[in-house]
């Protein structure tokens, strides 16, 4: 049985302070947000996106 290992990390660089939420569309809002890595190991294979700009975001979403 393979080993499967699926997570995600949102860095902290994205200043998230200075957004205005009521007013942001849709597209920054998935895009620009929440910036981050995506990780997945199967076994002994890493196949993480540690690119750090990653929309972690919409990748969960979409994943669902």
């Amino acid at each position: 049985m393979a080993l499967i290992v699926f997570d995600f990390k949102v860095l902290r660089e994205t200043d998230l302070d200075n957004v205005i939420w009521h007013e942001i569309g849709a597209a920054p809002f998935y895009y620009s947000c929440f910036l981050g890595d995506v990780i997945l190991e199967v076994d002994d294979v890493d196949l993480s996106v540690s690119w750090g700009w990653v929309p972690v975001f919409d990748f969960v979403f979409q994943m669902r």
